[in-house]
């Protein structure tokens, strides 16, 4: 889930990034996502003292407490992964705003247009941050790099791995099984399992689970052993709303 910081200590703009935000997610990324408002940029820092970093943040320059500025810099010093946009009436503190790595800086008044650029920037970086990568080991000494969330399932088909990756089929030459296990649960925690002797398997990729079998998104049916029905329903069914959360 994307979480997200909003911080203006007038209401009425507050509210009005909050649904210009809201139109922008709605109409441009079908993922989940949480708003937090803020009228006091302190109890903002409170937040991510001691529940730790939003994903993006948006935040009015001109407070009273303290200025946007300082407290992105109270962010920096916790988090440099955080997307900053500042919104302000002046452009006076704009040099300093982009020494914080700030995406974008925002004069009001606004237009949806012009959150919707500095939205498009923040959600550019964090999705270039989030993307996690496995390198494959081909045949000819070649090394293909692959997005974890791409890959829909490695078997293990007479001593070679075959990694389908987005319809795509890579044979790798030197990664075991257990490696790769191991390797994509340190990548994507609880993302991937293993159903059956000889494949590992993306939980996003299941369609439909049977009392003898998965059935994969592209059509894939894959065994699971007799008695695992439970289990493995189970286990989707909690990866599933962790990933609502």
């Amino acid at each position: 889930m994307l979480h997200i910081a909003i911080c203006d200590d007038q209401v009425s703009q507050l509210s009005m990034i909050h649904r210009s935000v809201e139109k922008y997610f709605s109409s441009h990324h079908s993922m989940y996502y949480e708003i937090s408002d803020f009228s006091d940029s302190l109890k903002l820092l409170e937040k991510i003292q001691h529940e730790g970093a939003f994903d993006i943040i948006i935040l009015d320059v001109m407070m009273p407490k303290a200025l946007g500025t300082e407290i992105a810099g109270e962010i920096r010093k916790r988090s440099e992964k955080s997307e900053i946009i500042f919104i302000s009436s002046s452009r006076d503190y704009a040099l300093d705003a982009f020494s914080y790595n700030a995406v974008h800086y925002i004069l009001k008044p606004f237009s949806d247009d012009d959150l919707a650029e500095a939205l498009d920037r923040a959600m550019k970086n964090f999705t270039e941050k989030s993307i996690k990568k496995i390198l494959l080991h081909l045949e000819n000494g070649v090394v293909q790099s692959v997005g974890v969330e791409d890959i829909s399932y490695i078997e293990s088909v007479n001593y070679r791995r075959i990694v389908h990756v987005n319809g795509t089929t890579y044979e790798e030459t030197k990664t075991t099984l257990a490696k790769f296990a191991e390797e994509l649960e340190l990548l994507s925690p609880g993302s991937f399992f293993q159903p059956y002797r000889g494949y590992i398997v993306n939980l996003a990729e299941i369609r439909t689970i049977t009392s003898n079998c998965l059935v994969l998104r592209d059509g894939t049916s894959i065994m699971i052993k007799r008695g695992d029905f439970r289990k493995i329903r189970d286990l989707y069914f909690q990866w599933s709303f962790r990933e609502k959360k």
